[in-house]
């Protein structure tokens, strides 16, 4: 792990300029706002230079977190020196530092910290939680937010797909350290948790994850389905799962803080093709109290 710092469904209308309103909106007195991105970019599966426009373009609304999923290592730099140019295309004063995953092989967990914002005191991966060398363990960091001075854990995931014993393992592990820690936690990711939108039901996994309440989810006030799958047997155009992958959650004392997240939709994303991601962004803005007025 490095630390780098820089030199079968439409989209719904309206839910990206309703995802840029919501981002823009002030945080209340007395708070500072953080907002964190995650996305699975499916490098492999994927255009790499699509996925850096993509990233510059999101970039110009001043995320402070970013969590991304199956990054090829050859792409940290690019996605890294895309998202540093996306800020300063908008005139934003942002400056990022990347946390480069060691875990995954191929498709591998990068962790973006805008400096301009958060001071980075230390990033480290939770080895114990990566069953298998097809796993990925999770890649944390530990900030101090430079308005407020609160200190606060963030973390990016993506747990195992095709391994259910694996998954369940590492969601139960997960919630354990979560439960553990003295300091507020936001955690996102692709938890590979398959959601069902219309009855609002997860797997095992999400269950492990989610019980006894350490873990809560900040629930997008619109359920989008976050993943593009067409059989590759039987392809026929459409989405064989109504569902979502993709998650922000918050653990800890940040369970009481105001937040609100969304799907970001965009026109063309889906179907997936061999140049774009198969995953949708999930973004959130979380409001955070100064350390003086926390309760």
């Amino acid at each position: 792990m490095r630390r780098h710092r820089s030199p079968h469904r439409r989209p719904l209308p309206g839910i990206f300029a309703a995802v840029l309103l919501a981002l823009l909106l002030p945080a209340a007195a007395g708070a500072a706002e953080v907002r964190v991105i995650t996305w699975n970019v499916e490098d492999t599966g994927a255009d790499a230079r699509i996925t850096a426009a993509r990233l510059r373009q999101l970039a110009r609304q001043e995320f402070d977190l970013w969590g991304l999923c199956e990054v090829q290592p050859a792409c940290f730099d690019a996605y890294l020196a895309a998202v540093n140019s996306g800020a300063q295309d908008a005139g934003l004063e942002a400056s990022y530092q990347a946390v480069q995953g060691a875990s995954g092989g191929a498709r591998r967990l990068l962790l973006l910290v805008n400096a301009s914002r958060l001071e980075w005191l230390e990033g480290f991966a939770l080895s114990g939680l990566q069953f298998g060398s097809g796993g990925r363990a999770p890649l944390c960091v530990r900030v101090r937010q430079r308005q407020t001075g609160r200190q606060f854990l963030f973390s990016v995931n993506h747990f195992h797909r095709t391994d259910e014993a694996k998954r369940r393992a590492q969601a139960l592990g997960f919630r354990q350290y979560a439960a553990a820690q003295s300091l507020p936690m936001i955690a996102v990711g692709d938890f590979n948790f398959d959601v069902d939108i219309p009855f609002g039901r997860g797997n095992e996994a999400f269950r492990l994850f989610t019980e006894g309440g350490a873990l809560q989810w900040v629930k997008p006030r619109t359920l989008v389905a976050t993943n593009w799958s067409d059989g590759k047997h039987d392809p026929d155009g459409l989405n064989d799962y109504n569902s979502i992958l993709d998650f922000v959650f918050v653990a800890g004392e940040a369970r009481q803080w105001k937040a609100e997240s969304h799907v970001i939709v965009r026109a063309g994303d889906f179907p997936d093709t061999p140049q774009t991601s198969d995953h949708r962004p999930v973004a959130a803005r979380i409001e955070i109290p100064d350390v003086e007025r926390s309760p």
